[in-house]
C-alpha cells in the first residue's frame, strides 16, 4: 500500500511506515521516489519523545503557512480511503 500511494503523490519528503508490513515492498520504489526518507515507526515515535517541546506553541493557532500532514489509512478494515 504504501509504494501504491507514493506512486499516486508528486512532492514525497518522508514516508512513516511499519516495517512488519513493508518489507516486501522495500524493493519495489518508484525510481522518481529513490530520494524519500522511509522512517519505521518505532524510529519516529522515539524521535517525539526525546524533542524538546516549547510549550507556548501548544496553544498557538495555525497559521496559512504552517506546514500538514496527509494521513493515508483503512482503519483496521476495509478498503483504504485515501
Amino acid at each position: 500500500m504504501l509504494i501504491k500511494t507514493l506512486e499516486q503523490t508528486k512532492n514525497v519528503r518522508r514516508a512513516i511506515y511499519l516495517p512488519t508490513l513493508a518489507k516486501a515492498q522495500a524493493t519495489k520504489v518508484p525510481h522518481d521516489k529513490e530520494n524519500v526518507q522511509f522512517i519505521p515507526l518505532e524510529n519516529f515515535e522515539q524521535t517525539g519523545k526525546n524533542a524538546q517541546i516549547d510549550e507556548t506553541i501548544l496553544n498557538k493557532r495555525p497559521q496559512k503557512t504552517d506546514i500538514a500532514v496527509i494521513m493515508y489509512t483503512s482503519g483496521s478494515t476495509g478498503t483504504p480511503k485515501g
